[in-house]
């Protein structure tokens, strides 16, 4: 219990994702600040990629006990969860069309974002600050080095790694690095696409649309700006893009001809979301860490989200980091002078529950989308789940 003899710790989040922010969040609707350290320049540095799905026992339970659901709820689209599922011929599997209220309604990542950086204090993120390395001095306080010419920042009793796939905090807990999952992914966009490309907007509908082939794939979603996402996915060797002359990606013209010769085979309706996207392709190669990952607790220093427990995208991400940010924080105030006791339990619960989500779903979503014979087994996935899961795009490269 927190009282106005509590000698409260001195804390760091770094990373400034919707886990680290509503880790904040938390924290500071207890009464125990903690700043929060971001790489970006600022909220607008950029677009934070297309939407996600918010799941009820993860994402909408942390959001909800961070007081936030009512601001949240402004900016939902239970119209996202319509979703189409084809083959590279065009062929329709599976179309579902939403006509009441589901359980995962979507949501834009910088609605997001914005709303949960809203709710922090100013002074307790700090923007423009890309860590470099953390250090422990003497006295058991950690200080924190970042690049350019900020100040080094000292003293820290906790510092949290919300990070991300190539996470410095994480260097201090283990060796264990993330490896290439075998696949890419490259990010499109299609802007004012009910004017500029109807077709295109016809194709995906309200919410996503999913296209496989033979390890391939095109899984497209509409933003809650009007806009349509579209990642372009497939299997390659991780120097598959400069062996075949796809390094500047500033040349459009040439990536653009390079991915329709990869897609040459797929029906004219699905190449048009290569040929009519924006002029803005985004590589993403694909990263992850062992299922089993876990660390020995060190006092002072955790970690949450994908610098935790990174896998291929298949729609949990983004969900878990904020469950994780909810347990996180319950450990914190669960003993707050004695604080790495709750942490280490933490961090047991939240590994056991990741090894136990791999067990329990060897096949990815990615790999599904990847497989031979994809559309047929996505679609079986499907009627074996209550509801399709969103695609998120990250755990991208250094």
């Amino acid at each position: 219990m927190i009282n106005n003899s509590t000698k409260l710790p001195k804390i760091a989040i770094v990373g400034g994702g919707p886990g680290g922010l509503l880790l904040a969040r938390m924290l500071q609707q207890n009464n125990i600040p903690a700043t929060t350290f971001e790489l970006e320049a600022s909220m607008d540095t950029r677009s934070q990629g297309g939407c996600l799905d918010l799941h009820e026992h993860t994402g909408q339970k942390a959001l909800k006990a961070a007081g936030l659901w009512p601001e949240i709820e402004k900016v939902l689209r239970y119209e996202g969860e319509d979703m189409k599922l084809l083959d590279k011929s065009g062929k329709v599997f599976l179309e579902e069309i939403t006509e009441e209220k589901g359980s995962r309604p979507e949501i834009d990542r910088l609605q997001l974002r914005d709303i949960l950086s809203k709710s922090i204090k100013p002074e307790l993120i700090q923007w423009g600050h890309k860590l470099k390395k953390v250090e422990q001095g003497e006295n058991g306080k950690f200080d924190l080095h970042f690049d350019g010419d900020k100040a080094v920042k000292t003293g820290y009793d906790l510092v949290i790694g919300a990070d991300g796939a190539w996470s410095k905090v994480r260097n201090l807990l283990t060796d264990v690095k993330p490896y290439y999952s075998g696949a890419y992914m490259i990010d499109t966009k299609f802007t004012d696409v009910d004017n500029r490309q109807p077709e295109v907007a016809k194709l995906v509908g309200r919410g996503s649309m999913m296209a496989i082939g033979s390890n391939q794939s095109q899984i497209a979603q509409r933003n809650g700006d009007g806009s349509i996402r579209n990642y372009i996915a497939f299997k390659a060797p991780e120097n598959y893009l400069k062996e075949h002359g796809i390094t500047d990606f500033s040349n459009v013209k040439e990536v653009r001809a390079r991915l329709l010769e990869l897609f040459a085979d797929w029906d004219s309706s699905l190449k048009q979301l290569i040929e009519l996207c924006d002029d803005n392709f985004i590589p993403r190669p694909l990263y992850t860490l062992p299922p089993d990952h876990r660390w020995e607790n060190k006092p002072g220093l955790t970690l949450l989200g994908d610098a935790a427990h990174l896998i291929p995208p298949n729609g949990e991400g983004v969900n878990l980091a904020m469950l994780d940010a909810l347990e996180l924080s319950e450990a914190i105030l669960k003993n707050i002078n004695n604080f790495n006791d709750g942490i280490a339990e933490y961090e047991k619960k939240m590994c056991e529950r990741s090894n136990e989500q791999a067990q329990e779903n060897p096949n990815t979503l990615m790999d599904l989308c990847l497989a031979e014979d994809g559309p047929k087994k996505l679609a079986d996935w499907f009627a074996s789940h209550a509801m399709p899961p969103e695609v998120e795009a990250g755990a991208e490269g250094k």
